[in-house]
């Protein structure tokens, strides 16, 4: 974690905001900081009390942790140090571990190779400098780098944007993994982070009355972009009746319903009002982005837990460029015997939500 001691006279005498604990033990952002009292490494009988209670949360809160978990299983990948292999067995009795390397088997104590390598991550974020080190699987691709990185982030800023740098190349989300591009321990990698600006797709040019919605019917579509982009929300159309209806939001990579849930969460569509016509999406918003990366396909579904109807889009189009240029393509996806109806030309789904 931070270095508390080296960090913060530095930044206190070079810029106006800096990171610190507050009472509750969860990261915040200062500023004025010359009139702040010096931070103190030791704690009072108060802040011993106020830790003690909000311990469970200590971790997790942190927008700088990610969970080091220790696992040694055949098979899975591990660091070395001479370089990355997979485990052939584990001896417990000796406390020895055999990994194969380049097609040969080498034996190591057990506390020389790592199947979580610490990786140390300069974040920038304005004036603002911090250097942790975040524990990897060795197996983990760089989309899942950018994932935990953005999710740990993301606890106290919503839509960041994230870039990482290794050796002065930038890193882009993909499936490469921290061994394919021999990422070893405490390799540097830089990272900045400010917000992100959020784009709005909207796929139909008109609009009518009476779509009906049942217990369990889907409604979605298959889609593709050609940038790798952050999802954040979709659009609903509010409802006529009832007052507000449950549903729950899938992402699905594939075209269809058939592919992996890669990201789902429930929500509740809103009655429309006076200041709410009909024509207005309701913003449905992720508590995370999702990565989704170019040219793969996925598809986005809602699922209504009772009955009900509202408006629905017309003379949708398959193709619609954002504002930062990024395309969107939409296609028919495969529902099944739940499906709603929803299709490229007409339906639910009106609006995404995005940024890059």
């Amino acid at each position: 974690m931070i270095n508390l001691q080296e960090q913060v006279p530095d930044l206190h005498t070079k810029c106006p905001v800096i990171w610190k604990l507050d009472h509750e033990n969860c990261w915040e952002l200062f500023s004025n900081t010359d009139h702040q009292p010096p931070f103190s490494l030791e704690e009072s009988s108060d802040d011993k009390d106020l830790k003690e209670k909000s311990k469970a949360k200590t971790n997790t809160d942190s927008p700088f942790y990610i969970t080091k978990q220790k696992q040694e299983v055949k098979g899975t990948t591990i660091c070395t140090p001479k370089g990355y292999g997979i485990i052939q067995s584990v001896d417990h009795i000796k406390d020895t571990i055999q990994v194969k390397i380049q097609g040969i088997i080498h034996e190591f104590d057990k506390k020389d190779a790592m199947n979580e390598v610490p990786i140390s991550i300069l974040l920038i974020s304005n004036s603002m400098k911090t250097e942790q080190t975040f524990y990897f699987p060795a197996n983990s691709t760089l989309q899942e780098v950018f994932s935990k990185l953005e999710n740990s982030i993301e606890s106290k800023t919503k839509h960041i944007e994230l870039n990482l740098f290794l050796e002065g190349k930038e890193l882009t989300p993909s499936n490469d993994t921290i061994e394919k591009l021999r990422i070893n321990p405490f390799t540097k990698i830089i990272a900045t982070i400010r917000q992100g600006k959020t784009y709005t797709i909207s796929r139909f040019l008109n609009i009518s009355q009476g779509w009906g919605v049942g217990n369990r019917c889907i409604d979605g579509v298959a889609f593709h972009t050609s940038k790798n982009i952050r999802l954040i929300g979709v659009g609903s159309y509010p409802f006529e009746n009832p007052s507000s209806l449950n549903c729950v939001i899938n992402l699905h990579a594939g075209e269809g319903i058939a592919g992996e849930i890669i990201y789902t969460q429930e929500a509740v569509v809103m009655k429309k009002s006076e200041d709410n016509v009909s024509k207005t999406a309701i913003r449905l918003m992720f508590d995370k982005p999702v990565i989704l990366m170019a040219n793969e396909p996925y598809t986005l579904t809602i699922m209504f837990r009772s009955s009900g109807s509202c408006c629905y889009g017309t003379q949708g189009k398959a193709s619609v460029e954002g504002e930062d240029g990024t395309v969107f393509s939409f296609k028919y996806a495969s529902i099944g015997d739940n499906d709603n109806g929803t299709e490229v030309g007409s339906g639910l789904l009106p609006e995404l939500y995005y940024y890059t």
